[in-house]
């Protein structure tokens, strides 16, 4: 594949994006080709050297916003019967997609509610742990140093643990973050679809 034939494939993969920005994309990869060439390779091992053309375009889709997508996929697809087609199915199906967004919407109000109880669970180590280490003061002073040095290491387990659970909420929290982004490109994909946005 030469450079021609390749800035043709990845402005016909961009569809979803505005014009300004597809001749943005495509004056950004001549420059690399050009570049790649200026360093001695060959036009077609510069080209090569980029890695597939539906790749780099699905990568770039990827990070558009979601209605940019959608509407680059409906008018795509616009027809008469075909868009009436669309609507139908899509009204029929209704009880079946709300559905699994329901579930889906569950899942991740589980999961972070998890999350804000396991946030929760924390603050109470550290607050019980503030009345163990600050309640050893007036007991030890009083004269009830055994009640006292257990309330300091009351205290300080407290600490401990109440570190612990910040250390997995901490990681709990990125987690759940990663498999939104990781799930919200999945369904990004699903619009991109095997040809980009226009199919």
């Amino acid at each position: 594949m030469n450079q021609q034939e390749f800035l043709a494939a990845l402005e016909n993969k961009l569809a979803a994006l505005s014009p300004e920005d597809r001749e943005k994309t495509c004056a950004y990869y001549a420059e690399i080709i050009s570049d790649k060439m200026d360093d001695g390779m060959s036009e077609q091992d510069a080209v090569a050297s980029l890695g597939d053309v539906h790749e780099i375009a699905e990568n770039i889709l990827k990070d558009l916003p979601m209605t940019t997508l959608i509407s680059a996929k409906v008018n795509a697809q616009k027809g008469g019967g075909r868009t009436a087609l669309l609507i139908i199915l899509t009204i029929a199906g209704s009880p079946i997609w709300i559905s699994v967004l329901a579930v889906i919407f569950a899942f991740y109000a589980t999961l972070w509610s998890l999350i804000v109880a396991l946030y929760a669970v924390m603050a109470g180590f550290f607050a019980a742990a503030l009345c163990g280490v600050l309640g050893f003061i007036p007991l030890f002073i009083f004269r009830t140093v055994p009640i006292g040095l257990c309330a300091l290491g009351a205290g300080i387990a407290f600490l401990g643990l109440a570190f612990l659970l910040m250390i997995a909420s901490i990681y709990a929290t990125k987690g759940i973050i990663k498999l939104t982004a990781f799930s919200w490109r999945g369904l990004k994909s699903i619009f991109i679809g095997k040809g980009g946005a226009k199919q």
